[in-house]
């Protein structure tokens, strides 16, 4: 068995008032960590002074919490038991939240998220199961439950037993927020329950009183309650309602006001009461105009100073336009900001704001009014609804009412301020029944995602209690005024709005659905999007360079990235003009965004040598493209490298010219070299960038080399970039040939021969030679092996395990001559 009791008189939020909304929340069961206050992230009202006519304001407070209710639980001896704390309470069904002592171990040891009377769970739960076992048991702790108005219900519980530590739980899927009632229940009479009230801070009741009943303020509807040792107990299955009173802080008060007569007066709205100081914002007559025409941003009783610190303006100033009477409603927005909002002025549709900054205290719980000469006229005096409309006989204010300062009276059904006078009011506020604000979700736009024209805002907008209507605004994240996009006074499901973004500049914007409910309580939900009107923002071809030359495979690298990236391409074209074509057939669209990276490669071998174009083009969702064209130039032609005199084999003595062709159209540079003899190196005759076409690339000076058997080598290269590792193309060509006597030691028809098969395994071989004869064999000028030529004329030499590529073997008879050849190993 079980029982509940709910609390429905009237408990205004200790702490900030912030716009009511929905709050990502990880349903995770359990979430170890503390929660940030449910709204902090959301924009701060800002409204800014004055002539703010396109702001909505429709009377009443703008500003409300999301229900929620506290309280002190201990676990009572090792019998089945449990506490719980009730929200949403409508005579039918309501949030049920309850932590159980369930293994005898004399602790708290499961939590349940019910509705109804201990019903289990509840239709469409989002988050984990109904009833779980805590991550740690405890005896006693601060518990609180709170309902974020769209359909997270998220339990917490801190200060356990007397420490630090903390435990949330969460669960989604709530929508039966269609009640008034709040309060806690109980099985057994074991667990108890002290310091009844709101997670601001605010005790509704501390059941400080004798051993008994609840007390007047509690309606038990069936079951059994009781106070016990000055806590609370329930028994048996039980329900009843808080009808007292529980004041707290209040952000918003208003009246209707009117000059009377020529006299200096004014009428002050006070808020942030506490004993000490308080907000004291007034329209005033001044200069026997018969209108008001001044406003005053003051502290204190009339304090002409201001308050430190303040922002936006002098503390008095003029009205924008002078006016007799008008509906004025000043609003602290809980981040310091304190707004005045004239409506209904002289009558009709006009609006007049004002703001100012930097008001810190927010430490009053009181409200009231101030004035001047008795002359101006206060009527339907309220906070979120009219509390006292002073429809009663002339005379007090009544006992509703504490005047500080001055003197005040009720005068031909309105209120009335003399000397200074300021009124605080002590009664109960709640001529209007409806004290949850609206139900307010947006589930698109997704918070930080792309709007390109026109922005589907769909969610759900309701309140069972009576349903006033709903504004669409927005606001750039840079600037404070929010602008009106739209408005319905119809509950809805689904799409709620269409946002035309068309004429926005880009840039991050908030919007957020306002609605109002029909007793003046609004409630928000906020989003955050990005306008996109711009082309395609972040592109960059760090390679290839313009003009460079590429040969192979050709790499690409840079970056292609957008706040609302759709694809990117890489594309080439020839020179001349013609289509674009992707670089990799396989891959003519990229998906994903890169930053500094390789953005694709390119097989230039698939197209002939010449001028290309290459282009990086980026897409975005909102179909915003951006471009980057490079020219290069494909060469995969090797250089041509041709010694065409002296011929192979020949003796040369003296001043040598040495012709041929170095040539290719992207050249680089050509060197001609020699080796042998005394030299183990080669030794460069003659070197240049320019072209040398069947013709002289230097004279060999031969005149003091010693007599031996040379080679010379002509390497040429150009300027492509093979394979995006940077090296070139280079050919080199060979002619073998004596300087000095030819004829000593040799038989003059000696030959080498040379080879690499797949092991990498060089194989050199002399033919033809004088046997006995020692011959010399090097490869690549380093590893050198002696053989003796055989009888049949020959000696052979190897060397196993060669790198891959060319490499230059060389043998030195006898005689002194040099044989050289080129081996090409796999």
């Amino acid at each position: 068995m079980s029982m509940r009791l709910a609390f429905v008189g009237t408990c205004l939020w200790a702490g900030l008032s912030a716009v009511t909304a929905a709050q990502d929340i990880d349903l995770t069961d359990p979430v170890y960590e503390d929660i940030a206050p449910i709204l902090n992230d959301l924009p701060q009202e800002d409204w800014t002074a004055p002539g703010g006519a396109d702001q909505h304001w429709e009377g009443g407070s703008v500003l409300s919490f999301a229900q929620t209710v506290q309280a002190d639980v201990r676990s009572n001896g090792a019998a089945l038991q449990f506490a719980a704390l009730t929200l949403d309470d409508d005579g039918a069904d309501n949030l049920f939240i309850k932590v159980q002592q369930q293994d005898s171990s004399g602790k708290f040891s499961h939590v349940g998220f019910y509705h109804g009377n201990g019903a289990g769970g509840w239709p469409n739960m989002t988050g984990g199961a109904a009833f779980v076992a805590l991550s740690a048991q405890f005896t006693f702790a601060k518990m609180t439950v709170t309902h974020n108005g769209a359909g997270t219900v998220t339990l917490t519980f801190s200060e356990i037993d007397g420490g630090n530590g903390v435990q949330v739980y969460a669960r989604g899927g709530w929508v039966n927020r269609n009640g008034l009632g709040m309060g806690y229940g109980g099985f057994a009479g074991h667990s108890s329950i002290d310091n009844w009230g709101n997670a601001g801070g605010q005790v509704c009741d501390n059941f400080e009183r004798p051993n008994g009943g609840l007390g007047g303020n509690w309606v038990t509807v069936n079951g059994t309650t009781s106070i016990v040792d000055k806590t609370a107990r329930g028994t048996n299955t039980g329900r009843a309602r808080f009808a007292g009173a529980c004041a707290g802080q209040s952000t918003t008060i208003e009246a209707d006001v009117r000059v009377n007569g020529t006299g200096l007066q004014y009428a002050a709205m006070l808020l942030d009461g506490d004993n000490n100081n308080n907000l004291f914002v007034k329209v005033q007559q001044q200069g026997g105009g018969g209108k008001f025409n001044y406003i005053g941003f003051y502290q204190g009783n009339n304090d002409t100073d201001g308050w430190g610190g303040m922002t936006g303006g002098v503390p008095f100033q003029l009205l924008n336009q002078p006016f007799n009477s008008a509906h004025m409603a000043v609003i602290h927005n809980g981040f310091g900001d304190v707004t005045i909002v004239f409506s209904k002025i002289d009558g009709g549709p006009g609006q007049q704001i004002y703001s100012r900054g930097g008001w810190a205290p927010l430490d009053g719980d009181r409200i009231g009014f101030g004035g001047f000469a008795g002359l101006t006229i206060i009527d339907n005096w309220g906070s979120s609804f009219v509390c006292d409309d002073f429809n009663r006989r002339n005379g007090p204010l009544g006992a509703n009412w504490n005047t500080t300062d001055g003197s005040a009276s009720i005068v031909s059904l309105a209120a009335r301020g003399d000397n200074l006078s300021r009124s605080w009011f002590i009664g109960n506020c709640g001529a209007c029944n409806d004290d949850t604000p609206p139900l307010v979700s947006m589930t698109a736009p997704a918070p930080e995602s792309c709007a390109c024209n026109v922005v589907p805002i769909n969610g759900s907008v309701s309140d069972p209690e009576g349903y006033g209507g709903d504004v669409l605004e927005y606001r750039r994240t840079d600037q404070n005024n929010w602008t009106q996009a739209g408005s319905n006074n119809n509950e809805r499901n689904g799409l709620l709005y269409n946002w035309n973004t068309a004429g926005l500049p880009t840039g991050l914007y908030f919007v957020r659905v306002v609605a109002e409910n029909t007793c003046g309580l609004s409630s928000s939900a906020v989003s955050i999007v990005y306008v996109d009107h711009d082309s395609f923002s972040g592109l960059e071809m760090r390679a290839p360079g313009e003009g460079q030359i590429l040969a192979g495979t050709a790499c690409f690298d840079g970056t292609a990235w957008d706040r609302c990236f759709d694809e990117y391409q890489v594309e080439y074209q020839p020179g001349g003009g013609g289509q674009f074509n992707p670089v990799d057939p396989n891959n003519p669209v990229y998906n994903t965004t890169v930053i500094n990276d390789p953005l694709a490669q390119w097989n230039t071998g698939t197209v002939g040598d010449g001028n290309y174009r290459v282009r990086l083009t980026g897409l975005d969702i909102c179909g915003n493209t951006g471009a980057i064209q490079k020219n290069v130039v494909v060469d995969n032609t090797a250089p041509v490298s041709v010694i065409s005199a002296p011929q192979e084999c020949v003796c040369l003595t003296g001043q040598v010219t040495v012709t041929g062709t170095a040539d290719d159209a992207n050249l680089a540079a050509w060197s001609l070299q020699y080796t042998g003899g005394d030299a183990h190196g080669w030794v460069t005759i003659a070197s240049g960038n320019a072209p040398v076409i069947n013709d002289t690339l230097g004279v060999w000076n031969t005149d003091g080399l010693r007599p031996c058997a040379y080679t010379l080598r002509l390497i040429v290269t150009d300027k492509a970039n093979v394979n995006c590792t940077g090296n070139t193309h280079r050919t080199d060509d060979y002619v073998s040939l004596n300087v000095g006597d030819c004829g000593s030691g040799c038989t003059g028809n000696e030959t080498l021969t040379a080879k690499c098969k797949n092991s990498r395994k060089i194989t050199a071989t002399v033919k033809k030679g004088s046997p006995g004869a020692v011959v010399t064999f090097e490869v690549d000028g380093g590893q050198t092996k002696q053989e003796t030529i055989n009888n049949k004329g020959k000696a052979k030499a190897s060397w196993p395990g060669n790198a891959p590529g060319q490499h230059g073997v060389s043998a030195e008879l006898a005689c002194g001559d040099v044989l050289n050849k080129n081996v090409t190993c796999p």
